[in-house]
C-alpha cells in the first residue's frame, strides 16, 4: 500500500483527474458517476457521511452538492490529494462540517459512526490479506441501517487476480465473490448492484445497507 500511495502522491493522477472533470465541464457533460450518485442518494441524502479515499474530492463535489448532509468525512491516505481535496471541499461547501483524515483505512481510528459511506475505486488497493478485515472495519464505522455506494474495478479473468500500473498495485475479485465477502461482513447487498460498463471500462457498482 506504501508504495501506491507514493505513487499518487508523486504521480500524474491529480493533473489527470482535474483534467478529465474539466473536458467534462467545458463540453458540458454529465459527471462520470452521475447516475450512481443518484441512486445513492435516492438511498440516503442527509447525516455524516464518510469518504474512503476522496482523491481530490471530485465525487464528494458531486454527492455534497446534491445531497443534504450535515457532515462529510473523507478518509485520504494519499497526502497530496488529502490537501486538495481539504482545499476545494471546504471552499465549496461552506455549509457542511468537512474534515479531511490523511490516513489509511487500516489506520483510520474511528471515534463515530455514520449513516452513508463511499468509497469509489479505493478498496481496490487493499491487498488481499487484509480486504476482510477491512469490510469489517468499515461495517462497524456505519450505524444500523447505513447505507454505503461501493465501486471496485472489473477484470475478465475469473478469480482473484493482481496488477501493478504506473507505480499503483490493483487487487481485483470476481463479481460475485465480493459480493459474498461485503455480506459476511454484515452488509445487505441492494438493487441494482451490478457490473456496469461505463468508460470503455468495466465496473462493480455495489449499493448497500448495513444490517
Amino acid at each position: 500500500m506504501n508504495k501506491t500511495i507514493q505513487a499518487y502522491d508523486e504521480g500524474d493522477f491529480l493533473d489527470w483527474k482535474l483534467q478529465k472533470e474539466k473536458e467534462r465541464n467545458d463540453k458540458d457533460d454529465l459527471p462520470f458517476w452521475h447516475d450512481e450518485i443518484n441512486e445513492f442518494l435516492s438511498l440516503v441524502s442527509t447525516g455524516d457521511i464518510v469518504e474512503i479515499g476522496p482523491g481530490p474530492g471530485i465525487e464528494a463535489r458531486q454527492i455534497l452538492s446534491r445531497g443534504k448532509f450535515s457532515t462529510y468525512t473523507g478518509i485520504e491516505p494519499a497526502l497530496k490529494l488529502a490537501k486538495i481535496s481539504k482545499l476545494l471541499l471546504r471552499d465549496y461547501y461552506c455549509d457542511v462540517r468537512v474534515e479531511i483524515v490523511n490516513s489509511t483505512i487500516e489506520d483510520y481510528l474511528a471515534d463515530r459512526k455514520f449513516n452513508a459511506l463511499v468509497a469509489v475505486c479505493s478498496l481496490v488497493h487493499v491487498n488481499f490479506i487484509f480486504i476482510s478485515e477491512v469490510l469489517f472495519k468499515l461495517r462497524d464505522m456505519c450505524e444500523d441501517g447505513a447505507y454505503s455506494w461501493i465501486v471496485m474495478n472489473e477484470r475478465e479473468d475469473s478469480g482473484l487476480s493482481k496488477t501493478d500500473y504506473q507505480g499503483k498495485t490493483f487487487y481485483f475479485y470476481d463479481f460475485d465473490d465480493f459480493k459474498k465477502m461485503l455480506q459476511k461482513s454484515g452488509f445487505k447487498t441492494l438493487e441494482g448492484s451490478k457490473v456496469i460498463a461505463k468508460g470503455g471500462r468495466n465496473w462493480q457498482v455495489f449499493y448497500l445497507k448495513a444490517v
